[in-house]
């Protein structure tokens, strides 16, 4: 009985042990099947979330290659309308892959980008930007908004450049130096100018005829010469002048004594006499005439041409503020005044006008709504400005700043210098005159461009689709 009690317990003991061998099994495999779920689970996200850091990379990556084209081509094209093309010709037509990455468990991802149009006006354009990300079976994708902007403005390079504007000017001191800047005028005559003065001036437009027979004053910068256009008839004739320069002469051109360093061009007939001293070449088109049995080494360098270059003579208009800018601006206000210029006075008077010898001293402002007359001072730092008047300078030493007249300047004192600057060297961004202008009529070169700047933004910041 004791026997079969004993085998019975050992029976229920294998019974019992072989099922805890069987659940342990179970639960391991279960365990093993989780864990390997888990694994494949967290790789699969694992590659979801580098999709979509991926295509977010593309996304990037296309806004910079906007921003490199858009740096390296913006100044190439006059109208937007030829800008956009070249945009879309170089974004829209076809998609982009990118896929230098490094490899994601043996996997390569990529980011496949296109660009569409969708949004359009004259001045703007808004592109999408779409980048599917891709690793193995996993994609994610991601889209932006990108806005182009063009906005092109006049720019009148004279004004900018431009250190006096007047229909008549004379001159009888020493020199004019302005090596990089311009000056406008009408014609001018062989009495208006000291015999032996100097205009080192780069750039000078002559809506008018030119006409130096006598003395030896000389025209243009030597160290950084420019142009000097005429509209009318050119002559240097008597005097030993040095001209700095290409000259383009819309009218006749006479020429005897004068050193002429640069080209010529003459929109009609040449006139040469005993001898000038020419370094460059003469292009003409109408005759040619010259003394007989003239130099050969000079006619050499005259060459006859069918046609030369257009130049138009740059029109430029200038006006005050309201009289409350300059209230605003640390300006005394007053009416006609003759008394003598405070230190460092900043005015803006109806007239003003002083015969006296005064000590001019600071750096002085004049504006007026009529003329401004000094006859007696020494020299000082500052601007002359009278629109719509005359100015008229006569003191001694040297002058550095600027002399606006729409009418008359007149510099008749001898042995003076005149350091001319432009507007924004004397008043930063605060310029007390509104200046503006085109190209005038006439044949002649220069003047207006047009300039533009594109502006790339984000309309709309990357978001998943």
């Amino acid at each position: 009985m004791i026997k079969r009690r004993v085998k019975e317990k050992k029976g229920f003991a294998l019974i019992i042990t072989l099922l805890s061998l069987a659940l342990i099994s179970i639960l391991g495999l279960v365990l093993m099947r989780v864990a390997t779920s888990n694994f494949k689970m967290t790789k699969i996200d694992s590659r979801s979330q580098g999709a979509y850091y991926i295509a977010e990379a593309g996304i990037s990556y296309m806004i910079d290659q906007f921003n490199t084209e858009v740096h390296e081509n913006e100044s190439k094209y006059k109208t937007s309308t030829a800008f956009f093309q070249h945009i879309e010709n170089q974004f829209t037509k076809a998609a982009s892959t990118l896929d230098n990455f490094e490899k994601n468990n043996g996997e390569q991802p990529k980011a496949f980008i296109t660009v569409s149009q969708v949004g359009t006006n004259e001045d703007r354009r808004d592109y999408k930007i779409q980048s599917v990300g891709k690793i193995g079976d996993s994609t994610r994708t991601v889209g932006a908004i990108l806005s182009i902007s063009w906005n092109q403005e006049e720019k009148n390079e004279i004004i900018e450049e431009l250190i006096f504007y007047a229909k008549n000017f004379s001159f009888k001191g020493s020199s004019v130096n302005a090596p990089t800047g311009s000056i406008v005028m009408d014609g001018i005559q062989t009495h208006s100018l000291n015999g032996g003065s100097a205009l080192n001036i780069s750039n000078m437009y002559f809506n008018g005829p030119v006409k130096m027979d006598g003395g030896s004053a000389s025209f243009g910068s030597k160290d950084n010469p420019g142009n000097i256009y005429v509209n009318g008839n050119l002559e240097f004739w008597n005097g030993t002048r040095d001209v700095y320069g290409d000259i383009r002469v819309n009218g006749k051109f006479r020429l005897k004594d004068a050193k002429i360093y640069g080209n010529v061009y003459v929109n009609g007939d040449l006139e040469l006499e005993w001898i000038p001293e020419i370094h460059q070449n003469i292009y003409y088109t109408g005759k040619l005439i010259a003394p007989a049995n003239y130099n050969t080494s000079v006619l050499n360098k005259c060459i006859k041409v069918e046609s030369v270059d257009n130049f138009k003579i740059p029109i430029v208009d200038y006006s005050l503020r309201e009289d409350r800018w300059y209230i605003d601006n640390g300006y005394v206000v007053k009416g006609n005044e003759t008394g003598t210029i405070p230190h460092g006075a900043k005015m803006l008077v109806n007239n003003y006008k002083n015969t006296n010898w005064q000590n001019i001293t600071g750096q002085v402002v004049l504006i007026s709504k009529g003329d401004i007359i000094l006859r007696g001072g020494n020299g000082f730092t500052g601007a002359l400005i009278a629109p719509n008047g005359r100015v008229e300078y006569s003191g001694d030493g040297t002058f550095n700043g600027v002399i606006i007249s729409k009418n008359e300047i007149t510099l008749p004192k001898g042995g003076n210098y005149f350091n001319f600057k432009g507007l924004s060297e004397i008043f930063g961004k605060d310029i007390p005159v509104i200046a503006s202008g085109n190209v005038g009529n006439g044949n002649g070169g220069g003047g207006s461009t047009t300039s533009q700047s594109v502006k790339v933004t984000i309309k709309s910041n990357i978001k998943e689709e």
